[in-house]
C-alpha cells in the first residue's frame, strides 16, 4: 500500500514538475543570449510598476462602478419621487373638470353608477381609485368600493393616501378637488394605485425593490414595497437615519435586507418638523448589481496579465532594437576572421554600441588598406623576381634568336631556293619576329622605365588615344562618347606611358564589342583623386574572371598573352594611382583609372 501511494502521489506531481521544468528551461533559454536577458531584465524592473498600476486599477475601477451605481440608483430615487409629485397635479385638474359636472356629481352623490364619460376619461388617463367623501371622513362613491381614506403627508402637496380596500389597505398618489355643497365640504379624489403597473406607467425599472417609509408613532414605518409588505416591518438602519437627520439627502447603504440589497434613501422634506418626513428608498439585489462588477481579484488579475503581455512585447521589442546592432557588429567582425575586410557596419545613435561599431569599421578599413599594401607588395616583389629572371631568360634567349633570324635572312638571299623553300624560310624569320616583340613586351612589362611626372590633364591625354583609335572606332562601328566633369583637372603623370595605359583599355573595350557598340571616357574629381572611366557595352565578365584581370599571363582571348592589363596596373600603380574592373554578364565593364589631382 506504500508503494501504491508513494506512486499516486507522485503521479499527482508530475503536472507540476513539467511546469517548472518548462519555466526553468525558458528562463534558461532566455539567458544564453543578450536579447533574452534583456526581456528578463525588462519584465523584473517591470513587475513592481505593473503590480502597483493593476492595484491602482482595480481600485479605481470597483470604486467608479460602486459611484455609478450609486448615482444610478440616486436618480432613479429622485425620479420616482418627481413621478409622485407630479402624479397628482394631473389628477387634480382631471377632478377639475368632473367637478364642473353638476350632473355627474349628483350621480356620484347618489352612490353611483360611474357615467360612462367620467369612466372614459378616468381609463384613458389611468386613475384606478375615484372617491366622494364628505368632511366627516362618510364615502359617498368609491370605485372600487373603498372602506376608508386617509390623508398621509408626503412632501409640500400629501400626494398619498392609505385606502382601505376590503380587508387589506393599498396607497395611491391622487389628487384633489375641494367642492361647496349646502351641507359642508366634499372632496373628489382621483388616484393611482401605487403598484407595478404605476412603475411600468412611468417607465422605470420593474425589477427594483422601491419603497416608501413614513412617520408613524415617532418612527418610520414601511408604507409600501413594490414587492410586497414583509413582516416584521423593514425600517432604515440608525446609520442611515442619523445621516438624513444630520442633513442629507441621499444615503447609499450596502447592507439593506442582511446584505441582500443595496439601495440609496433619499429624503423627502414634508409639513412636520421633522427634517425627514417621508423616505424613498430605490435598491437593487447584490447578486444583480454585481452581475457586472468585475471582483477585485479577477480584475487584478486581469490587469497584471495584460500589463505582463504589454511589458513583455515592449521588452521583445526594445531588446530585438538594441540586440540589432550588437548582431551586426558580431556578424561583421565574424567576416573580419573571414578575411573580408572592408565591411561597414551601419552606425546609428551616439551610444557605446555606436562607439564600437564606428572602431569596428575604422579596423576593417585599415585592415582593408593592409591587404591591399600587402597585395602591392607581393605583386611587386614578384615582378621584381620576374624582372631578374627575365633579364638572364632574355639575354639567353635574343641571342640564339638573333643567330637564327641573320641566318635565315642570309640563307634565302644567296642560296638557290626552290618557292616552296623560301616561303619556309619566311615562315621561320616571321616567327623569330614574333618571338622578339614578345620578349620585348615581356621586358618590357617586367622592368618599366620609370615614369617621367610632370604636371598634365587627364583630358589631354584621352583626346589623344580617342583620336589615335579614331579609324577604329568607324570600322568596327563603335559609337564614342567623352563625358568630362572635371574641365581643368589636373594630375602628375607620364603623358606617354598613361596614353599607352589608356589606350590598351580602349583596345580592349573594342575587342570586346565585335559587332560594334558604345563606349565611354569619362573624367570625374572625386574628393582628392581624379578619376579616369573607360566603359563598353560587351558581354562582361564572369564573377571569377575579374579578380584576375590583372595577373600576368592571364587572358581570356584564344591569341592574347595576358601582359596587357597588367602593365596597366603597374604603370597605374607606378603614378601613384589605383586601377579597379567593374563587370558583369550582360552589362559590358568599366575599368575605372584614379591618381592623386594636384
Amino acid at each position: 500500500m506504500g508503494l501504491v501511494a508513494e506512486r499516486r502521489a507522485v503521479a499527482r506531481r508530475l503536472p507540476a514538475m513539467g511546469i517548472e521544468v518548462g519555466i526553468s528551461r525558458l528562463f534558461a533559454n532566455l539567458g544564453r543570449s543578450i536579447r533574452g536577458k534583456l526581456v528578463l531584465a525588462f519584465l523584473l524592473v517591470s513587475l513592481l510598476p505593473t503590480i502597483f498600476i493593476a492595484q491602482l486599477s482595480t481600485w479605481l475601477v470597483a470604486s467608479n462602478y460602486d459611484s455609478a451605481l450609486e448615482r444610478w440608483l440616486t436618480e432613479t430615487t429622485v425620479f420616482l419621487a418627481d413621478e409622485l409629485k407630479d402624479t397628482p397635479d394631473g389628477a387634480k385638474r382631471l377632478a377639475d373638470f368632473i367637478a364642473q359636472d353638476q350632473a355627474a356629481l349628483a350621480t356620484l352623490r347618489a352612490g353611483g353608477p360611474l357615467p360612462a364619460p367620467i369612466h372614459g376619461l378616468t381609463d384613458a388617463f389611468g386613475y384606478s381609485a375615484i372617491v366622494l367623501y364628505d368632511d366627516t371622513g362618510r364615502i359617498l362613491f368609491s370605485e372600487p368600493p373603498i372602506r376608508t381614506v386617509q390623508e398621509i403627508p408626503f412632501g409640500d402637496q400629501a400626494p398619498l393616501y392609505r385606502l382601505e380596500v376590503g380587508d387589506h389597505v393599498r396607497y395611491a398618489s391622487a389628487g384633489i378637488r375641494r367642492i361647496e355643497t349646502a351641507g359642508g365640504h366634499q372632496t373628489l379624489l382621483l388616484g393611482t394605485w401605487l403598484d407595478r403597473d404605476f412603475l411600468s406607467q412611468m417607465k422605470s425599472v420593474t425589477s427594483l425593490e422601491y419603497r416608501i417609509y413614513y412617520v408613524k408613532h415617532g418612527a418610520y414605518e414601511e408604507i409600501y414595497s413594490a414587492h410586497g409588505p414583509t413582516e416584521p416591518a423593514r425600517r432604515p438602519g440608525p446609520a442611515v437615519l442619523t445621516a438624513l437627520n444630520q442633513g442629507a439627502t441621499h444615503v447609499l447603504d450596502r447592507e439593506v435586507d442582511d446584505g441582500q440589497l443595496i439601495g440609496v434613501y433619499t429624503v423627502l422634506p414634508g409639513k412636520s418638523d421633522k427634517p425627514a418626513h417621508a423616505i424613498l428608498f430605490t435598491g437593487v439585489r447584490v447578486t444583480e448589481a454585481l452581475r457586472g462588477r468585475p471582483t477585485p481579484p479577477l480584475l487584478f488579475s486581469g490587469i497584471f496579465v495584460v500589463g505582463t503581455i504589454l511589458s513583455l512585447g515592449a521588452g521583445v521589442l526594445l531588446s530585438k532594437r538594441l540586440a540589432r546592432p550588437l548582431h551586426q557588429l558580431a556578424e561583421s567582425v565574424r567576416r573580419l576572421a573571414e578575411g573580408q575586410y572592408g565591411e561597414q557596419v551601419p552606425v546609428q545613435g551616439e551610444d557605446e554600441v555606436a562607439e564600437v561599431a564606428t572602431a569596428v569599421n575604422h579596423m576593417s578599413s585599415r585592415l582593408a588598406d593592409l591587404r591591399s599594401l600587402e597585395e602591392q607588395l607581393r605583386r611587386r616583389e614578384r615582378l621584381a623576381a620576374l624582372g631578374q629572371v627575365a633579364a638572364g631568360f632574355a639575354h639567353e634567349v635574343r641571342n640564339p634568336l638573333g643567330i637564327i633570324k641573320t641566318s635565315a635572312e642570309v640563307v634565302r638571299r644567296r642560296a638557290e631556293l626552290s618557292r616552296k623553300d623560301a616561303d619556309l624560310m619566311g615562315y621561320v624569320i616571321e616567327e623569330v619576329r614574333r618571338i622578339d616583340h614578345l620578349m620585348h613586351e615581356f621586358l618590357t612589362f617586367a622592368k618599366p622605365a620609370p615614369p617621367v611626372l610632370a604636371r598634365l590633364l587627364p583630358r589631354q591625354v584621352v583626346d589623344r588615344a580617342l583620336a589615335f583609335c579614331s579609324p577604329e572606332f568607324s570600322a568596327r562601328s563603335v559609337a564614342v562618347q567623352l563625358d568630362d566633369r572635371a574641365p581643368g583637372a589636373a594630375i602628375m603623370g607620364d603623358e606617354n606611358q598613361l596614353f599607352q595605359a589608356l589606350l590598351n583599355l580602349i583596345l580592349n573595350a573594342i575587342d570586346a564589342m565585335p559587332d560594334g557598340g558604345s563606349l565611354t571616357v569619362g573624367i570625374a574629381r572625386e574628393g582628392a583623386r581624379v578619376a579616369v572611366r573607360v566603359a563598353d557595352t560587351g558581354a562582361g565578365m564572369a564573377s571569377d574572371v575579374v579578380p584576375h584581370v590583372f595577373d600576368p599571363f592571364f587572358t581570356t582571348k584564344e591569341r592574347g598573352v595576358g601582359l596587357g592589363l597588367a602593365k596597366v596596373h603597374a604603370l597605374v600603380e607606378a603614378h601613384g594611382g589605383s586601377v579597379a574592373c567593374d563587370s558583369a554578364p550582360g552589362r559590358g565593364s568599366t575599368f575605372t583609372l584614379s591618381f592623386p589631382a594636384t
